[in-house]
């Protein structure tokens, strides 16, 4: 199963629960105030493991610990604009996020380029490869 993280709002504390607590009063592990586990999450991958985890919009733009291999995993607001360098004038362009893996205008100097989507596009290294034809 999945763990959803989040923080309690009465003394900041960082828990996690299963996500088959989604939408459950539990108490806080600190100060045992009661809490409803969140239902708004953001599913987020461990860089170093590959775990899974779910991330409750309070933690957002935060740091948390993978409960898998204890490293960190930097959380970043799934809703936030990207920052991407246009390759032909080098200005940095805040993207929408729903403009990932799409072609748009650098607003400086007009000309169309290539917002990477990382979770599907994979990011070539060298020269692009040979044409087949």
């Amino acid at each position: 199963m999945i763990a959803i993280h989040f923080e309690c709002p009465a003394c900041g504390k960082h828990l996690e629960v299963d996500e088959q607590g989604t939408g459950m009063i539990v108490p806080c592990t600190d100060c045992s105030a009661p809490l409803k586990v969140p239902q708004r999450t953001a599913r987020f991958v461990c860089p170093h493991c590959h775990t899974a985890v779910l991330v409750a919009e309070n933690l957002w733009g935060q740091a948390i610990e993978c409960s898998t291999c204890f490293q960190p995993i930097y959380v970043q607001d799934p809703h936030a604009p990207i920052q991407h360098t246009c390759p032909y004038c080098y200005v940095v362009v805040l993207v929408d996020q729903h403009l990932k893996g799409q072609f748009i205008e650098c607003p400086t100097c007009h000309k169309q380029f290539h917002v990477p989507n990382p979770d599907l596009d994979v990011e070539q290294q060298g020269p692009p490869p040979e044409a087949l034809f």
